[in-house]
């Protein structure tokens, strides 16, 4: 038995001295413990940095997330060595604690922003310092994983030194949830970073790294049906690509019983709806670009009530549903706007509308594709969460030559003017004119 525990000794003290090779920055610079990072994905487009937010029900601590947007480099971050007798970089497979070096957000939960793991979730309120001290649930490691590097919780057993072996480790990954949020958590696919980018040459080189950063996840334009770009400003019909005799394009009704708020509905027949216009988040970009949040228009329609025909979310119309309606506002974006931003993705050999706005990064918007949700009257109404996306092409308004346009229907919106063509008000007035003559 003394063989044994001698052995057991041997082999983890061995394992400690076992020399590792230090983590390196983005600038193949050792990374050493109290300096300021952040910590970004391997790959370019794969979601952004990491960030803070409330946890379920907007509860306290602070949970740990990935920013969805990519170009976001999230909140800089620091490596406390546990080891008071560690060198001065951060070596792979070494016990540290990593905290947010953002004191805003101390003030939001009243706890530290140490990281901790919690029922498996990596969140905040950790203390500093080794399993010693009663602390495991904060320490972490930092590996080589494949071609870059990963996170890991793997802690002693409390109040063992640092030659006791080390219980559960895991991986931390990313757990997402059906709000789009993406929780870091244990055990879940591995978070694979991981760049480290020092803080000093992000703030010296904000200009060019900012532009690094959107030049490597550049969106692909969405095209048109004649394979031109969509353009910011100007007009398009929804075309459907489903091929059934039974989907037009889109309008606004009242349902249920209501007109207010109008939601967006796909018409009944072969017709080209209304036209909408696309503003991207980004005032500066004048091309649509997939994946990209932006506001969606209605151009044909005008409503007595100065009503605005921007696209938006409703969730009280429908219980535990989020349908698209108008009424939004361009512009602006943050957590007050966030029902008005959508984003145009590939979907097979078109397109389709998502929900999923990138505008706020401490919010968890509920995230889905757009279909088709029919009502008792046959109204086929858009709403976010369908697991069959309704399938879209643009067509210029420019380039339709004829369109036959399903007439207003006054009684599903009476504060909604109809619009006529100037062909017709030029006949009227023609007419009125002779007549009083």
């Amino acid at each position: 038995m003394k063989i044994l525990l001698l052995s057991c000794f041997l082999y983890f003290t061995l394992f400690q001295i076992i020399e590792s090779e230090p983590v390196l920055d983005t600038n193949n610079e050792q990374v050493r413990p109290g300096y300021t990072y952040y910590i970004l994905p391997a790959s370019a487009g794969n979601g952004g940095g990491l960030t803070l937010a409330k946890g379920e029900n907007g509860s306290c601590p602070l949970d740990v997330y990935q920013a969805r947007n990519s170009q976001s480099v999230g909140i800089p971050l620091k490596f406390l060595m546990v080891n008071s007798s560690a060198g001065l970089v951060i070596d792979e497979n070494e016990d540290i604690n990593i905290k947010f070096a953002a004191r805003r957000y101390v003030s939001i939960c009243n706890v530290s922003t140490v990281w901790k793991i919690e029922e498996g979730i990596v969140t905040t309120g950790g203390i500093k310092g080794g399993s010693e001290n009663g602390t495991s649930t904060s320490l972490f490691t930092i590996q080589k994983y494949e071609d870059a590097y990963a996170l890991q919780y793997c802690p002693r057993a409390t109040g063992c030194s640092f030659i006791c072996p080390r219980l559960l480790c895991g991986y931390i990954g990313i757990l997402p949830a059906e709000n789009g949020s993406r929780h870091l958590a244990v055990n879940r696919p591995v978070y694979k970073i991981v760049r480290f980018l020092p803080f000093l040459v992000a703030i010296i080189l904000s200009t060019s790294f900012i532009f690094l950063v959107k030049a490597q996840s550049i969106s692909e334009p969405v095209l048109d049906n004649s394979g031109k770009a969509l353009e910011k400003g100007s007009q398009y019909f929804i075309v459907p690509v489903s091929g059934r005799s039974n989907e037009g394009g889109l309008d606004v009704s009242g349902i249920r019983n209501t007109v207010d708020p109008p939601v967006v509905t796909q018409n009944p027949q072969s017709s080209a709806g209304n036209s909408l216009r696309f503003t991207p988040v980004d005032s500066n970009e004048n091309i649509v670009r997939l994946s990209t949040d932006l506001n969606v228009k209605f151009m044909d329609i005008i409503f007595t009530n100065n009503r605005s025909t921007v696209w938006t979310i409703n969730t009280t119309l429908i219980p535990q549903r989020y349908l698209v309606a108008v009424g939004g506002v361009e512009g602006n974006p943050g957590r007050d706007t966030l029902g008005n931003w959508f984003k145009i993705d590939k979907y097979e050999d078109a397109y389709k509308f998502v929900y999923c706005p990138g505008v706020c990064e401490t919010c968890r918007p509920f995230c889905g594709d757009i279909g088709i949700i029919v009502e008792p009257n046959n109204k086929r109404v858009l709403f976010v969460g369908s697991d069959k996306p309704l399938k879209v092409k643009f067509e210029n308004t420019t380039s339709v030559i004829t369109v036959t346009k399903a007439p207003p229907n006054a009684s599903n919106y009476p504060d909604r003017l109809p619009i006529m063509s100037i062909n017709v008000v030029m006949c009227i007035v023609i007419g009125y004119l002779t007549k009083v003559m």
